[in-house]
């Protein structure tokens, strides 16, 4: 499903675009990323304070940045939207409020939304402490001398299933394996800008 670009990764859907890159692209809403679990709702601003944003107008595109957290993408027919998932937006439920934020504000339900990871740091490494661990349970496997990896992709799908998801797109790459792709945790200081627009023409593109 997931298609590989001289910039990173594309995927199309019938109603939505998706693009990861390793350059900047231009979105409507420039979100503050606080790695938290604020999902914003587009209604024509151009900046908020949040790690997630949703909206249902058609051609406006929404992006997160990430250098290992994942890109988590809602596509529906009537909304979508991405969310940004590292350790401490997944433990304070940014799966969740991005569910929640899609049935309150649009009326789309979770067996209605597809839930697409896109690259992030999968969990054979990344390596985390017992602190970290402890809040994820069984999805922290401990590796010795007081580390654990943490699996944050299961984590947050366990969530999306939990609630009804039915269809979900694993992500295509590991940025920690990956060279190509910029990684926190290799010392990469750059990062992947990742955006989702619904579309309404064919012609449109991300």
């Amino acid at each position: 499903m997931w298609e590989r670009t001289d910039e990173g990764f594309y995927l199309v859907g019938e109603n939505f675009k998706i693009r990861v890159s390793r350059n900047p692209i231009s979105l409507d809403l420039n979100l503050i990323q606080t790695h938290g679990a604020r999902v914003v709702i587009y209604k024509g601003q151009r900046e908020d304070i949040g790690d997630g944003a949703l909206t249902d107008r058609v051609g406006v595109v929404l992006g997160v940045k990430t250098a290992d957290c994942f890109p988590i993408f809602l596509i529906s027919k009537f909304a979508t939207g991405v969310l940004h998932a590292g350790w401490r937006g997944s433990i304070r439920g940014i799966a969740l409020e991005g569910l929640m934020a899609m049935y309150e504000n649009f009326g789309v339900k979770p067996e209605e939304i597809t839930v697409i990871f896109g690259p992030g740091i999968c969990g054979e490494c990344y390596e985390v402490g017992e602190e970290v661990a402890e809040l994820f349970g069984k999805f922290a496997i401990p590796k010795g001398n007081g580390k654990y990896l943490l699996d944050l992709y299961g984590y947050n799908r366990s969530i999306f299933e939990s609630y009804g998801v039915k269809l979900i797109v694993p992500p295509p790459a590991c940025t920690y394996k990956d060279p190509f792709l910029f990684s926190h945790r290799r010392g990469d200081k750059g990062r992947l800008y990742n955006a989702v627009k619904m579309k309404g023409y064919v012609s449109d593109t991300v």
